[in-house]
């Protein structure tokens, strides 16, 4: 069965640069292909779940070949109904110009704590 769920709180989103997931390239740097930038009220479905040094992660697909890596706090668990009528806004929802400007200190940060786990 599928597990539908919903961001809560965009900060639990883990922004790994170039982590792999069970085989899943659930990473910043393939988001930010897409132009997209995960954020609250996003809706997606859980298709991994995997440990990182922070802990449990989920795997969530929010888009076709787009997948956010988020810890379990961060999200709320929905009804495929619930999934249905909000996933048309993701896209919407994922163009965020306030995300998208991150500073460059918090993604070389990031990138530097990936190389040191080895991700």
């Amino acid at each position: 069965m599928i597990k539908f769920v919903e961001i809560i709180n965009e900060n639990a989103c883990q922004p790994f640069t170039s982590a792999v997931i069970n085989g899943i390239p659930a990473c910043s740097d393939e988001w930010k292909k897409h132009n997209f930038y995960p954020r609250k009220g996003i809706v997606g479905a859980v298709i991994a779940e995997g440990q990182m040094h922070c802990g449990a992660v989920l795997v969530i697909e929010v888009l076709k070949n787009v997948f956010i890596p988020i810890l379990p706090n961060g999200v709320k668990s929905i009804t495929e109904s619930e999934f249905l009528t909000k996933v048309n806004n993701n896209s919407i929802l994922g163009k965020d110009t306030e995300n998208k400007n991150r500073s460059a200190f918090v993604d070389q940060a990031m990138k530097d704590i990936d190389k040191m786990f080895g991700f």
